[in-house]
Protein backbone atom coordinates (compact mmCIF):
# COMPACT_ATOMS: atom_id res chain seq x y z
CA UNK A 1 0.00 0.00 0.00
CA UNK A 2 2.78 2.43 0.93
CA UNK A 3 4.38 1.96 -2.46
CA UNK A 4 1.18 2.80 -4.31
CA UNK A 5 0.74 6.06 -2.34
CA UNK A 6 4.23 7.19 -3.22
CA UNK A 7 3.69 6.52 -6.84
CA UNK A 8 0.44 8.51 -6.93
CA UNK A 9 2.08 11.41 -5.19
CA UNK A 10 4.84 11.41 -7.82
CA UNK A 11 2.29 11.34 -10.59
CA UNK A 12 0.45 14.35 -9.21
CA UNK A 13 3.70 16.27 -8.93
CA UNK A 14 4.63 15.53 -12.47
CA UNK A 15 1.25 16.60 -13.71
CA UNK A 16 1.50 19.92 -11.94
CA UNK A 17 4.96 20.53 -13.37
CA UNK A 18 3.68 19.72 -16.83
CA UNK A 19 0.81 22.14 -16.41
CA UNK A 20 3.20 24.80 -15.26
CA UNK A 21 5.62 24.09 -18.09
CA UNK A 22 3.05 24.27 -20.89
CA UNK A 23 0.87 27.32 -20.62
CA UNK A 24 -0.43 29.23 -23.63
CA UNK A 25 -0.83 32.96 -23.34
CA UNK A 26 -3.37 35.14 -25.13
CA UNK A 27 -0.86 36.51 -27.69
CA UNK A 28 0.15 33.00 -28.79
CA UNK A 29 3.55 32.90 -27.10
CA UNK A 30 4.69 29.86 -25.18
CA UNK A 31 6.42 30.29 -21.80
CA UNK A 32 8.62 27.44 -20.80
CA UNK A 33 9.53 27.22 -17.16
CA UNK A 34 12.52 25.20 -16.34
CA UNK A 35 13.06 23.45 -13.11
CA UNK A 36 15.30 25.31 -10.70
CA UNK A 37 17.65 22.47 -10.37
CA UNK A 38 18.47 22.67 -14.09
CA UNK A 39 20.16 25.37 -16.17
CA UNK A 40 17.83 28.29 -16.60
CA UNK A 41 17.16 29.19 -20.24
CA UNK A 42 15.57 32.50 -21.07
CA UNK A 43 12.18 32.31 -22.71
CA UNK A 44 12.03 32.39 -26.49
CA UNK A 45 9.26 34.15 -28.27
CA UNK A 46 8.36 32.46 -31.54
CA UNK A 47 6.45 34.78 -33.80
CA UNK A 48 5.71 34.39 -37.52
CA UNK A 49 7.72 36.89 -39.52
CA UNK A 50 5.95 39.01 -41.99
CA UNK A 51 7.68 39.29 -45.36
CA UNK A 52 7.69 42.85 -46.58
CA UNK A 53 6.50 43.15 -50.11
CA UNK A 54 8.78 45.49 -52.10
CA UNK A 55 7.86 46.48 -55.64
CA UNK A 56 10.03 44.70 -58.29
CA UNK A 57 11.13 46.60 -61.42
CA UNK A 58 9.40 45.54 -64.57
CA UNK A 59 11.66 43.65 -66.98
CA UNK A 60 11.09 44.63 -70.59
CA UNK A 61 12.08 42.17 -73.34
CA UNK A 62 15.31 43.07 -75.20
CA UNK A 63 14.84 44.59 -78.62
CA UNK A 64 16.19 42.53 -81.55
CA UNK A 65 19.67 43.61 -82.79
CA UNK A 66 19.54 45.74 -85.91
CA UNK A 67 22.27 45.87 -88.57
CA UNK A 68 23.98 49.22 -89.04
CA UNK A 69 22.56 51.08 -92.01
CA UNK A 70 25.07 51.90 -94.77
CA UNK A 71 24.04 54.35 -97.44
CA UNK A 72 24.60 53.82 -101.14
CA UNK A 73 27.03 56.71 -101.29
CA UNK A 74 29.32 55.06 -98.75
CA UNK A 75 29.30 51.82 -100.75
CA UNK A 76 30.17 53.75 -103.90
CA UNK A 77 33.08 55.41 -102.11
CA UNK A 78 34.21 52.02 -100.81
CA UNK A 79 34.17 50.44 -104.26
CA UNK A 80 35.93 53.39 -105.89
CA UNK A 81 38.55 53.48 -103.16
CA UNK A 82 39.44 49.82 -103.62
CA UNK A 83 39.30 50.10 -107.43
CA UNK A 84 41.59 53.15 -107.57
CA UNK A 85 44.10 51.51 -105.25
CA UNK A 86 44.05 48.40 -107.43
CA UNK A 87 44.62 50.34 -110.65
CA UNK A 88 47.31 52.36 -108.90
CA UNK A 89 49.06 49.07 -108.09
CA UNK A 90 48.90 48.05 -111.76
CA UNK A 91 50.34 51.40 -112.88
CA UNK A 92 53.11 51.24 -110.26
CA UNK A 93 54.04 47.73 -111.37
CA UNK A 94 54.19 48.87 -114.99
CA UNK A 95 56.27 51.95 -114.15
CA UNK A 96 58.62 49.85 -112.02
CA UNK A 97 59.21 47.52 -114.95
CA UNK A 98 59.99 50.41 -117.30
CA UNK A 99 62.38 52.09 -114.86
CA UNK A 100 64.17 48.86 -113.98
CA UNK A 101 64.51 48.02 -117.69
CA UNK A 102 66.07 51.42 -118.28
CA UNK A 103 68.78 50.90 -115.66
CA UNK A 104 69.37 47.24 -116.47
CA UNK A 105 69.52 47.39 -120.26
CA UNK A 106 71.10 50.82 -120.53
CA UNK A 107 69.80 53.96 -122.14
CA UNK A 108 67.51 52.21 -124.59
CA UNK A 109 65.18 54.24 -126.75
CA UNK A 110 62.62 51.44 -126.65
CA UNK A 111 62.33 51.87 -122.87
CA UNK A 112 62.06 55.63 -122.82
CA UNK A 113 59.32 55.73 -125.43
CA UNK A 114 57.14 53.52 -123.18
CA UNK A 115 57.55 55.72 -120.10
CA UNK A 116 54.96 58.46 -120.60
CA UNK A 117 51.76 56.46 -120.10
CA UNK A 118 52.65 54.58 -116.88
CA UNK A 119 54.16 57.73 -115.36
CA UNK A 120 50.99 59.73 -116.04
CA UNK A 121 48.86 56.85 -114.76
CA UNK A 122 50.71 56.68 -111.45
CA UNK A 123 50.30 60.41 -110.82
CA UNK A 124 46.58 60.53 -111.65
CA UNK A 125 45.56 57.27 -109.97
CA UNK A 126 47.49 58.03 -106.78
CA UNK A 127 45.69 61.36 -106.42
CA UNK A 128 42.28 59.76 -107.07
CA UNK A 129 42.92 56.88 -104.68
CA UNK A 130 44.03 59.17 -101.85
CA UNK A 131 41.10 61.57 -102.19
CA UNK A 132 38.50 58.79 -102.47
CA UNK A 133 39.95 56.82 -99.58
CA UNK A 134 40.08 59.93 -97.40
CA UNK A 135 36.35 60.54 -97.81
CA UNK A 136 35.54 56.86 -97.38
CA UNK A 137 37.62 56.53 -94.20
CA UNK A 138 35.41 59.10 -92.43
CA UNK A 139 32.36 56.86 -92.89
CA UNK A 140 34.02 53.44 -92.87
CA UNK A 141 32.53 51.03 -90.32
CA UNK A 142 34.76 48.79 -88.23
CA UNK A 143 32.57 45.74 -88.86
CA UNK A 144 31.51 45.33 -92.46
CA UNK A 145 28.26 43.48 -93.09
CA UNK A 146 26.03 42.85 -96.05
CA UNK A 147 26.99 44.54 -99.28
CA UNK A 148 29.97 46.34 -97.77
CA UNK A 149 31.41 43.00 -96.72
CA UNK A 150 30.80 41.57 -100.20
CA UNK A 151 32.53 44.54 -101.85
CA UNK A 152 35.53 44.13 -99.56
CA UNK A 153 35.81 40.38 -100.16
CA UNK A 154 35.62 40.70 -103.96
CA UNK A 155 38.39 43.29 -104.09
CA UNK A 156 40.56 41.52 -101.52
CA UNK A 157 40.39 38.29 -103.53
CA UNK A 158 41.52 40.15 -106.66
CA UNK A 159 44.40 41.80 -104.79
CA UNK A 160 45.55 38.47 -103.37
CA UNK A 161 45.39 36.76 -106.77
CA UNK A 162 47.54 39.47 -108.35
CA UNK A 163 50.08 39.21 -105.52
CA UNK A 164 50.22 35.42 -105.86
CA UNK A 165 50.67 35.68 -109.63
CA UNK A 166 53.51 38.16 -109.13
CA UNK A 167 55.16 35.82 -106.65
CA UNK A 168 55.02 32.95 -109.14
CA UNK A 169 56.44 35.15 -111.91
CA UNK A 170 59.27 36.41 -109.73
CA UNK A 171 60.22 32.93 -108.56
CA UNK A 172 60.12 31.65 -112.13
CA UNK A 173 62.44 34.47 -113.20
CA UNK A 174 64.93 33.68 -110.43
CA UNK A 175 64.94 29.97 -111.27
CA UNK A 176 65.36 30.71 -114.98
CA UNK A 177 68.25 33.05 -114.21
CA UNK A 178 69.93 30.39 -112.07
CA UNK A 179 69.47 27.69 -114.72
CA UNK A 180 70.53 29.85 -117.66
CA UNK A 181 72.90 27.74 -119.73
CA UNK A 182 73.34 30.20 -122.60
CA UNK A 183 75.52 33.12 -121.47
CA UNK A 184 75.03 34.91 -124.79
CA UNK A 185 71.30 35.34 -124.16
CA UNK A 186 71.92 37.37 -121.00
CA UNK A 187 69.80 37.66 -117.85
CA UNK A 188 68.43 41.17 -118.21
CA UNK A 189 64.90 39.94 -118.82
CA UNK A 190 64.88 37.79 -115.68
CA UNK A 191 66.24 40.62 -113.54
CA UNK A 192 63.55 42.99 -114.78
CA UNK A 193 60.82 40.41 -114.13
CA UNK A 194 62.09 39.69 -110.61
CA UNK A 195 62.17 43.34 -109.49
CA UNK A 196 58.82 44.08 -111.11
CA UNK A 197 57.23 41.09 -109.38
CA UNK A 198 58.62 42.19 -106.01
CA UNK A 199 57.06 45.63 -106.44
CA UNK A 200 53.68 44.06 -107.28
CA UNK A 201 53.81 41.78 -104.22
CA UNK A 202 54.54 44.67 -101.84
CA UNK A 203 51.96 47.05 -103.30
CA UNK A 204 49.07 44.59 -103.52
CA UNK A 205 49.98 43.03 -100.18
CA UNK A 206 49.76 46.41 -98.45
CA UNK A 207 46.49 47.21 -100.23
CA UNK A 208 45.03 43.88 -99.08
CA UNK A 209 45.91 44.68 -95.46
CA UNK A 210 44.31 48.10 -95.77
CA UNK A 211 41.06 46.65 -97.15
CA UNK A 212 40.83 43.92 -94.50
CA UNK A 213 41.94 45.73 -91.34
CA UNK A 214 41.79 49.44 -92.21
CA UNK A 215 38.32 49.87 -90.73
CA UNK A 216 39.21 48.33 -87.37
CA UNK A 217 42.68 49.81 -86.93
CA UNK A 218 43.39 53.32 -88.06
CA UNK A 219 47.14 52.78 -87.78
CA UNK A 220 47.03 50.24 -90.63
CA UNK A 221 45.10 52.66 -92.82
CA UNK A 222 47.54 55.50 -92.15
CA UNK A 223 50.55 53.24 -92.64
CA UNK A 224 49.15 52.22 -96.03
CA UNK A 225 48.73 55.84 -97.08
CA UNK A 226 52.29 56.70 -96.03
CA UNK A 227 53.78 53.63 -97.75
CA UNK A 228 51.96 54.29 -101.02
CA UNK A 229 52.93 57.98 -100.95
CA UNK A 230 56.60 57.14 -100.42
CA UNK A 231 56.54 54.51 -103.17
CA UNK A 232 54.79 56.79 -105.67
CA UNK A 233 56.97 59.84 -105.01
CA UNK A 234 60.14 57.73 -105.06
CA UNK A 235 59.28 56.07 -108.36
CA UNK A 236 58.25 59.38 -109.95
CA UNK A 237 61.54 60.95 -108.86
CA UNK A 238 63.58 58.05 -110.20
CA UNK A 239 61.64 58.13 -113.48
CA UNK A 240 62.33 61.82 -113.99
CA UNK A 241 65.96 61.51 -113.00
CA UNK A 242 66.55 58.41 -115.12
CA UNK A 243 64.47 57.65 -118.22
CA UNK A 244 63.01 61.16 -118.64
CA UNK A 245 66.44 62.77 -118.64
CA UNK A 246 67.67 59.89 -120.76
CA UNK A 247 65.12 60.71 -123.45
CA UNK A 248 66.71 64.11 -123.87
CA UNK A 249 70.25 62.72 -123.92
CA UNK A 250 69.37 60.07 -126.53
CA UNK A 251 67.44 62.35 -128.84
CA UNK A 252 70.13 62.30 -131.52
CA UNK A 253 70.46 58.53 -131.24
CA UNK A 254 66.76 58.10 -131.92
CA UNK A 255 66.98 60.43 -134.91
CA UNK A 256 69.81 58.31 -136.32
CA UNK A 257 68.01 55.02 -135.71
CA UNK A 258 64.84 56.24 -137.38
CA UNK A 259 66.33 58.26 -140.23
CA UNK A 260 69.34 56.25 -141.38
CA UNK A 261 67.32 53.49 -143.14
CA UNK A 262 65.51 56.21 -145.13
CA UNK A 263 68.87 57.68 -146.16
CA UNK A 264 69.83 54.32 -147.60
CA UNK A 265 66.55 54.09 -149.51
CA UNK A 266 67.05 57.59 -150.93
CA UNK A 267 70.56 56.77 -152.16
CA UNK A 268 69.39 53.50 -153.72
CA UNK A 269 66.55 55.26 -155.54
CA UNK A 270 68.95 57.90 -156.87
CA UNK A 271 71.38 55.27 -158.20
CA UNK A 272 68.59 53.29 -159.81
CA UNK A 273 67.34 56.32 -161.71
CA UNK A 274 70.61 58.10 -162.48
CA UNK A 275 73.09 55.25 -162.81
CA UNK A 276 75.60 56.76 -160.37
CA UNK A 277 76.02 57.68 -156.72
CA UNK A 278 74.99 61.19 -155.59
CA UNK A 279 77.80 63.58 -154.79
CA UNK A 280 76.18 64.52 -151.51
CA UNK A 281 73.19 63.34 -149.51
CA UNK A 282 71.53 66.70 -150.01
CA UNK A 283 71.58 66.11 -153.78
CA UNK A 284 69.91 62.72 -153.32
CA UNK A 285 67.30 64.23 -151.02
CA UNK A 286 66.43 66.96 -153.51
CA UNK A 287 66.15 64.46 -156.35
CA UNK A 288 63.95 62.08 -154.37
CA UNK A 289 61.03 64.33 -153.47
CA UNK A 290 58.83 61.31 -152.64
CA UNK A 291 60.91 60.57 -149.55
CA UNK A 292 59.68 62.97 -146.89
CA UNK A 293 60.90 61.49 -143.60
CA UNK A 294 61.45 64.02 -140.80
CA UNK A 295 64.25 62.04 -139.14
CA UNK A 296 66.14 61.76 -142.44
CA UNK A 297 65.84 65.51 -142.98
CA UNK A 298 67.33 66.16 -139.55
CA UNK A 299 70.19 63.78 -140.21
CA UNK A 300 71.15 65.55 -143.40
CA UNK A 301 70.49 69.14 -142.30
CA UNK A 302 72.29 68.75 -138.96
CA UNK A 303 75.18 66.75 -140.46
CA UNK A 304 74.57 63.81 -138.10
CA UNK A 305 75.52 61.35 -140.84
CA UNK A 306 78.78 61.32 -142.84
CA UNK A 307 78.59 60.06 -146.41
CA UNK A 308 81.49 58.61 -148.42
CA UNK A 309 80.84 57.64 -152.06
CA UNK A 310 82.68 55.04 -154.14
CA UNK A 311 84.62 53.49 -151.29
CA UNK A 312 85.54 50.80 -153.79
CA UNK A 313 85.16 50.50 -157.60
CA UNK A 314 81.75 49.69 -158.99
CA UNK A 315 81.03 46.24 -160.40
CA UNK A 316 78.80 45.19 -163.30
CA UNK A 317 77.00 41.97 -164.21
CA UNK A 318 78.08 40.08 -167.32
CA UNK A 319 76.03 40.62 -170.48
CA UNK A 320 74.24 37.63 -171.97
CA UNK A 321 71.30 37.12 -174.31
CA UNK A 322 69.37 34.72 -176.51
CA UNK A 323 67.42 34.64 -179.77
CA UNK A 324 64.29 36.11 -178.27
CA UNK A 325 65.52 38.41 -175.50
CA UNK A 326 68.59 39.99 -174.02
CA UNK A 327 69.50 40.77 -170.41
CA UNK A 328 70.25 44.33 -169.48
CA UNK A 329 73.13 44.19 -166.97
CA UNK A 330 73.09 46.07 -163.67
CA UNK A 331 75.86 48.02 -162.02
CA UNK A 332 76.58 48.06 -158.27
CA UNK A 333 78.07 51.07 -156.44
CA UNK A 334 79.53 51.03 -152.93
CA UNK A 335 79.37 53.74 -150.31
CA UNK A 336 79.62 54.21 -146.54
CA UNK A 337 77.47 55.97 -143.94
CA UNK A 338 79.02 56.84 -140.57
CA UNK A 339 77.26 58.14 -137.44
CA UNK A 340 78.12 58.69 -133.78
CA UNK A 341 75.94 57.26 -130.99
CA UNK A 342 75.95 58.87 -127.57
CA UNK A 343 74.63 55.79 -125.73
CA UNK A 344 74.58 52.05 -126.07
CA UNK A 345 71.47 50.24 -127.23
CA UNK A 346 70.86 46.61 -126.32
CA UNK A 347 68.49 44.04 -127.71
CA UNK A 348 67.29 40.74 -126.21
CA UNK A 349 69.04 41.35 -122.92
CA UNK A 350 72.59 41.66 -124.28
CA UNK A 351 74.46 43.81 -126.75
CA UNK A 352 75.09 42.07 -130.03
CA UNK A 353 75.95 43.34 -133.48
CA UNK A 354 72.63 42.41 -135.07
CA UNK A 355 72.59 45.45 -137.34
CA UNK A 356 72.94 44.47 -140.94
CA UNK A 357 75.52 46.26 -143.08
CA UNK A 358 77.54 47.16 -140.01
CA UNK A 359 81.23 47.96 -139.93
CA UNK A 360 83.30 45.43 -141.79
CA UNK A 361 84.22 44.31 -145.28
CA UNK A 362 80.78 43.10 -146.32
CA UNK A 363 78.46 45.43 -148.21
CA UNK A 364 74.74 44.98 -147.80
CA UNK A 365 71.83 46.35 -149.86
CA UNK A 366 69.64 47.07 -146.81
CA UNK A 367 70.01 48.55 -143.33
CA UNK A 368 68.16 47.75 -140.10
CA UNK A 369 69.42 49.03 -136.78
CA UNK A 370 68.59 46.75 -133.84
CA UNK A 371 71.44 47.51 -131.47
CA UNK A 372 74.62 49.52 -131.38
CA UNK A 373 77.54 50.40 -129.17
CA UNK A 374 78.42 53.84 -127.91
CA UNK A 375 80.61 55.91 -130.23
CA UNK A 376 81.20 55.94 -133.98
CA UNK A 377 79.62 53.30 -136.18
CA UNK A 378 80.03 52.94 -139.95
CA UNK A 379 77.77 50.99 -142.29
CA UNK A 380 79.06 49.65 -145.62
CA UNK A 381 76.24 49.70 -148.16
CA UNK A 382 75.68 49.04 -151.83
CA UNK A 383 73.25 50.39 -154.42
CA UNK A 384 72.47 48.76 -157.77
CA UNK A 385 71.17 50.19 -161.02
CA UNK A 386 68.11 48.72 -162.72
CA UNK A 387 68.39 45.50 -164.70
CA UNK A 388 66.03 43.14 -166.46
CA UNK A 389 64.99 41.46 -169.69
CA UNK A 390 65.02 43.56 -172.87
CA UNK A 391 63.41 42.29 -176.10
CA UNK A 392 65.24 43.18 -179.38
CA UNK A 393 62.12 44.56 -181.03
CA UNK A 394 61.55 46.93 -178.12
CA UNK A 395 64.95 48.30 -177.22
CA UNK A 396 67.81 47.42 -179.58
CA UNK A 397 69.80 50.49 -178.65
CA UNK A 398 69.75 49.67 -174.97
CA UNK A 399 70.97 46.17 -175.72
CA UNK A 400 73.83 47.41 -177.85
CA UNK A 401 74.82 50.03 -175.33
CA UNK A 402 74.67 47.42 -172.60
CA UNK A 403 76.85 45.06 -174.64
CA UNK A 404 79.32 47.87 -175.35
CA UNK A 405 79.53 48.85 -171.72
CA UNK A 406 79.95 45.20 -170.71
CA UNK A 407 82.79 44.69 -173.19
CA UNK A 408 84.47 47.93 -172.08
CA UNK A 409 84.19 46.85 -168.46
CA UNK A 410 85.79 43.52 -169.32
CA UNK A 411 88.65 45.19 -171.23
CA UNK A 412 89.22 47.58 -168.32
CA UNK A 413 89.57 44.71 -165.87
CA UNK A 414 92.05 43.01 -168.20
Amino acid sequence: MAEDTTDATKDDGLSKEFDEIVAQSDDGSVNVKVRRDSVEIPPVDVEPKKVSETPQPEVTPAAPATKPHVSGGVMVLQWLSYAFWGWFGVAMTWLTGVVVAYFVTGNSTDVTTALAYPLASVIVLFALACVTDLFYARRESAQKVGLTNAIMLVNVVLFVLVAVGAAVTGLFALISMALNTDPSSGTDGQIIAAWTSLAAILIFGATTARALFGGKRKVIRRAHWIAMAVAALGMITVSIGGPVMGVQSTKDDRVIEQGLPYVRETVSSYVNENGELPKTLAVAQQAETSSDNAAMKQLISRNLVRYTANVKPATQDNYYGSTYYNYKPSKTYYYRLCVTYSHIKKVSGTYSDTTTASSGGDYMPYLSIYSHAKGEACYNLEATTGSGIVYPMDDTTSIQSGATSASSSTSTKQ
